[in-house]
């Protein structure tokens, strides 16, 4: 059957017949494409076309039903390119993204590491310093981001806990939890303070660290616990303060028996769950009378040590303190801080 080609064609005019190609030279159709017979026919070329490249449309309506990973079509109801993706089972929408668009905000919290508790009566540690707002970064800028340690706990037979090391995030600065202090010495400042040690001189008591050191604005937490002066008479023996949290102090401790708790730590809903972060150590009781360690601030702060019974360390990521010993018992470390970010796709 012969080729019906288009009447008086114009010069190099093209007419496709049969899956190949012809095109009109002036005089006559001469065949110049090659017949498209399967898929090696149209991949693995390059495209010199200058134009445009056709993807078929369709409603979400009319999308295939039988799918394979890769498929790519472009859906008038949703006006994007979409892809079906067989990891997620679903049919994945690319959006665009605006050329002038240069700056975004995000929601950030940055906890700075905790603590470490102090040994021989000691105070807890604090909770790392709390930061959270919102912030504007550049696309074209390169930021680092810096997550703080925690401090190490105090070593028999009597030391302080360590500060805890600041995060950072941009021009944001969260700052390390102060350390828990050994017996008959005041609590180390930090972004929450830490715990002051136990008094066994019956000399009065001695203070906890103070919080939101260096001093910013909104405070990153707050002030440890102390010891003393106690209750139980003239030869007053106190186990040590608890540290302080992001969200409360730490408790003073003012009997033989019973040792500050830490402060509560901060909450969040940045990871999409409402978390506590930055909780303060519970102080180290006092051997041998000591009925109750401090217990940690709720964000993961580390419980203090009873005669026999080492304290704990603050709980990783959270930046919470760790707990302060009694004597000869061992301190725990604070632990490490977290940088989150949010945002959202425009």
């Amino acid at each position: 059957m012969p080729i019906s080609f288009p009447s008086n064609p114009t010069t190099n005019q093209t007419y496709t017949y049969n899956n190949a190609v012809w095109r009109y030279d002036g005089n006559s159709w001469v065949r110049s494409g090659t017949t498209i017979t399967g898929p090696a026919d149209v991949s693995d070329r390059n495209n010199t076309s200058t134009g445009f490249f056709s993807l078929p449309r369709g409603t979400t309506a009319q999308r295939p039903t039988s799918v394979n990973d890769g498929y790519m079509r472009f859906n008038t109801d949703l006006d994007r390119v979409e892809y079906y993706d067989a990891t997620v089972t679903g049919w994945i929408t690319v959006s665009g993204v605006t050329s002038s668009l240069t700056t975004m905000s995000l929601d950030y919290l940055v906890v700075a590491g905790g603590g470490g508790g102090g040994a021989d009566l000691a105070g807890g540690g604090g909770g790392g310093g709390f930061r959270t707002g919102t912030s504007t970064v550049n696309f074209t800028t390169s930021y680092t981001v810096t997550v703080g340690s925690g401090g190490s706990g105090g070593v028999t037979p009597s030391t302080n806990g360590s500060n805890g090391s600041n995060s950072v995030f941009t021009t944001i600065t969260a700052a390390g939890g102060g350390g828990g202090s050994k017996v008959r010495t005041a609590g180390l400042s930090g972004g929450s303070g830490g715990g002051g040690g136990g008094d066994n001189t019956n000399s009065g008591g001695y203070s906890g660290g103070s919080g939101n050191t260096p001093s910013v604005s909104p405070s990153q937490g707050n002030n440890g616990g102390g010891s003393g002066p106690g209750a139980d008479g003239p030869q007053t023996t106190t186990g040590g303060g608890g540290g302080g949290g992001a969200g409360g102090t730490g408790i003073t401790t003012t009997t033989k028996s019973i040792a500050g708790n830490g402060g509560v730590g901060g909450t969040s809903l940045i990871s999409g769950t409402l978390t506590y972060y930055a909780g303060g150590g519970g102080g180290g009781g006092y051997a041998p009378f000591s009925t109750q360690n401090g217990v940690g601030g709720l964000g993961g702060g580390g419980t203090g040590g009873t005669p026999g019974i080492g304290a704990t360390a603050g709980r990783a990521g959270t930046g919470s303190g760790g707990g302060g010993t009694s004597p000869n018992g061992l301190a725990g470390s604070g632990g490490k801080g977290a940088v989150f970010i949010r945002y959202i796709l425009q």
